[in-house]
């Protein structure tokens, strides 16, 4: 009984984040070693979660971000590449066209440290003027595995994507 009552809370509270007029959405973790991840959030409209994606980080292959709006129509598309940078505890981004669909006009280049946010303007909409931008920051994978709201983010998206299919 107290195991059906802790779900059916957890289900309850993540339902209700998602009507706190959340802007970032999308969010992505890229885990770049074993402590450290590369979180990717989208600022400026809602889209479709993304999967949480492991890279080695001398790979061969690029990280391919796309982004869907929440009605599954495809907004903007990039590949990432990511190094070490010469600083202790920072990491060089590669931002590249992807090869077809709204993408960057030519590559990007930019350094996430620590603390660090950096935000990266993807387009603007339209119909409303508004800057679409990815925000990328620096997180521990051990910390953000414990953080009860990352949690029960994880918990509303796996019930969202349940009811409605994506």
């Amino acid at each position: 009984m107290k195991k059906i009552f802790a779900v059916v809370a957890a289900v309850l509270l993540a339902g209700c984040a998602h009507f706190q007029g959340v802007q970032k959405s999308g969010t992505q973790v890229i885990a770049l070693d074993a402590k450290t991840g590369l979180a990717v959030a989208v600022d400026g409209v809602l889209t479709r979660a993304t999967p949480i994606v492991r890279q080695a980080l001398n790979g061969t292959e690029p990280i391919h971000r796309v982004l869907q709006g929440g009605d599954g129509n495809f907004l903007f598309a990039y590949d990432i590449d990511v190094k070490k940078a010469s600083s202790a505890g920072a990491y060089q981004l590669r931002l590249k066209p992807a090869r077809s669909g709204a993408t960057f006009a030519t590559v990007r280049e930019v350094t996430v440290r620590g603390k660090d946010t950096v935000r990266v303007e993807l387009m603007e909409q339209p119909e409303t003027g508004r800057k679409v931008e990815d925000v990328f920051s620096l997180v521990a994978l051990e910390e953000n595995t414990a953080d009860p709201g990352t949690h029960l983010n994880h918990i509303h998206a796996f019930f969202r994507n349940l009811l409605h299919g994506h």
